[in-house]
């Protein structure tokens, strides 16, 4: 298996495959490192198995409301002015106001601030500083952490567009396509593209 940080050791690999599986991984990999794995790593008659996003994926669809919905929290004015206060003298009084217009920008992205975590992050932040009986609380570890997801969620829609950019290439590639479906979740929204293919 080779996966994340350790999938450079697979170009390091001095030998071909009958058999290569990617699920959610392949369009990762720049489009250039795609159609090398592809063109050098598989055996003639070897096969392919790839399950990829696709940009009008529920999964897409999801990233790029969270990704609205993160930036509404951390360009909100109101927010702001609570949390310059919160960062000199944190109490009670301003924590429950943070979190009241929290829940209003939550309630305005459908629930998406909650369902990516963010309000638990800051609900967490808050009961930290006052067990720690702290005067002051600082977000910006909220907010760098939030900063990285929008940035994971924007990888996987560049991740999307690879993947339709990476399917014209299949035949240039000796590669025939042996089966191909569309994937959906129990609530019939589409989630992925499934191809197997197998190269000539």
């Amino acid at each position: 298996l080779f996966s994340g940080d350790n999938f450079e050791k697979f170009f390091n690999t001095n030998k071909k495959f009958e058999l290569i599986v990617s699920s959610f991984g392949i369009e990762y990999l720049p489009l250039e490192e795609s159609i090398r794995l592809l063109k050098e790593y598989i055996e003639n008659d070897g096969l392919v198995a790839l399950n990829t996003h696709l940009n009008d994926s529920i999964i897409s669809k999801v990233s790029l409301e969270e990704i609205s919905a993160i930036r509404d929290f951390f360009n909100d004015d109101k927010l702001e002015l609570i949390e310059k206060e919160l960062s000199s003298h944190f109490n009670v009084e301003l924590a429950k106001a943070y979190l009241v217009r929290l829940n209003e920008l939550n309630e305005q992205n459908d629930g998406r601030l909650a369902g990516c975590g963010l309000t638990d992050a800051v609900v967490s932040a808050f009961s930290s500083s006052q067990r720690k009986m702290s005067t002051s609380i600082d977000l910006k570890r909220v907010k760098l952490t939030y900063e990285d997801y929008i940035e994971r969620l924007n990888d996987q829609l560049r991740a999307s567009r690879r993947a339709q950019e990476l399917k014209p290439l299949i035949n240039k590639l000796g590669f025939e396509v042996l089966f191909s479906k569309k994937l959906y979740n129990v609530k019939n929204e589409l989630t992925s593209q499934f191809l197997l293919l197998r190269k000539y």
